[in-house]
């Protein structure tokens, strides 16, 4: 409901808001619910962005790319 509602207030819902066959594929995959624990989202399995799947060992790794940037 949260992206959904989001794409109607952006004025997008026939763009974005759900997973269906020619919508943009932006995603997080959660193990659990965040309505029930809003820890859940804290570390997602993966994220779909543009269309293209990053594990979670890809988001650790371009994370720490970033912390060793801002560390120099």
């Amino acid at each position: 409901t949260g992206t959904r509602n989001a794409a109607r207030a952006l004025g997008t819902p026939e763009t974005f808001g759900t997973v269906a066959v020619g919508r943009r594929a932006d995603l997080v995959l959660l193990s659990a619910d965040p309505r029930v624990d809003l820890a859940h989202a804290q570390r997602p399995l993966g994220v779909m962005v543009r269309g293209r799947w990053w594990p979670r060992a890809a988001l650790d790794a371009r994370l720490a790319e970033i912390e060793a940037r801002q560390a120099q």
